[in-house]
C-alpha cells in the first residue's frame, strides 16, 4: 500500500508525427511532474521500447533518470525494499524526490542506525 501512494508511472505518453517538435511532449510531461508533486508522490516511473533511441534524451532532458536496458530501480528509501523494473525490450526512467521529502525519513533514519 505504501508504493501505491508514493510512487507514481507515466504510461501512454505520446504526440501525433504531425505535430511533433513543437514541445507538446514536454509540456505534458512538466504538467505530468507537477500534479505527482504536488500529490505528494516520492518517485514517478515509467518505460519505453528500447527501439526508440530518442526518447532518452526526452526524459533526460526532462530530470529523469534512464537506465540500461532491462535496469531496475531499488527504492530502499520507502522503508521496505521496493524493485521495479522492466522486460528486456524495454528501457525505465525513474525521477525521485529527495529522501527529505520522506515523512517518516527521520524515524527510518534512526531505526537504521539502531536508535
Amino acid at each position: 500500500m505504501m508504493l501505491a501512494v508514493t510512487a507514481g508511472k507515466v504510461r501512454g505518453l505520446a504526440v501525433d508525427e504531425d505535430v511533433r517538435g513543437q514541445g507538446w511532449g514536454g509540456a505534458l510531461l512538466r504538467r505530468t511532474i507537477q500534479v505527482y508533486d504536488q500529490l505528494g508522490f516520492l518517485a514517478l516511473e515509467g518505460s519505453f521500447d528500447a527501439g526508440s533511441p530518442h526518447l532518452e534524451a526526452f526524459y533526460r532532458r526532462h530530470g529523469f533518470e534512464v537506465l540500461a536496458l532491462g535496469g531496475k530501480v531499488q527504492m530502499d528509501h520507502l522503508g521496505q525494499v521496493v524493485q521495479l523494473g522492466t522486460n528486456n525490450s524495454e528501457r525505465m526512467f525513474v525521477r525521485h524526490r529527495g529522501r527529505t521529502h520522506l515523512p517518516w525519513s527521520q524515524d527510518l533514519a534512526r531505526a537504521r542506525q539502531g536508535l
